[in-house]
């Protein structure tokens, strides 16, 4: 999965204004999950992105393999969807 990111300050505290999903790849966990390419995610395992910082969201997505990361996003036509993705090993 590629993500779009749009914030301010340095790269490791970084003020976040939107995360949106730029690709997703097949057979990933995130397309497994239902993610497309044009979502923006709103909310990470309660956490909100929009004012949020770097460093939090990197805690929030840094799981160990096997476990649910909840994640609520705004699809191009402006639903909201829940969607859980199953954390994967980071080399496959």
């Amino acid at each position: 999965m590629q993500l779009d990111v749009n914030g301010s300050g340095p790269i490791d505290n970084m003020t976040i204004n939107s995360l949106t999903v730029h690709k997703v790849t097949q057979d990933s966990p995130a397309a497994k999950a239902g993610l497309e390419p044009g979502d923006q995610i709103i909310e990470i395992a309660g956490f909100k992105v929009e004012g949020g910082n770097s460093e939090t969201l990197m805690s929030a997505i840094n799981k160990p393999t096997g476990e649910k990361l909840p994640l609520i996003v705004k699809r191009l036509d402006g639903t909201r969807h829940v969607i859980t993705i199953v954390i994967s090993s980071r080399d496959q």
